[in-house]
């Protein structure tokens, strides 16, 4: 066997390893910016629909706001209501005094 095969055997083989390393590696690299590219466009779509959704809830706040503001001039509460309904029993009552004042006089 010639002195120089072991070498030679040896630098084929780290050759050999070393193409096949180099083409895993590209291949990998490869994927994982196909890969990168998908979770990119991925993420712009979840954050177009955050930012529509945030849009929306935006304008409902806003219109809920609207409709809180309205409630005083559109709706009376229950308190004032009684407080309202109190009073014209007693103008109601003055008045059933003062005809049954008159019928009896």
């Amino acid at each position: 066997m010639p002195n120089w095969l072991p070498s030679a055997l040896f630098t084929l083989t780290v050759g050999v390893i070393g193409f096949f390393l180099k083409r895993t590696l590209s291949s990998f690299e490869a994927k994982m910016g196909e890969q990168r590219e998908d979770f990119h466009a991925e993420m712009e779509s979840v954050r177009n629909d955050f930012r529509a959704s945030m849009d929306t809830l935006g304008h409902r706040v806003g219109k809920l706001e609207d409709t809180i503001a309205e409630m005083p001039y559109k709706y009376t509460l229950k308190e004032d209501f009684i407080r309202s309904m109190s009073t014209v029993d007693k103008k109601l009552d003055m008045i059933l005094d003062n005809q049954r004042g008159r019928s009896d006089a």
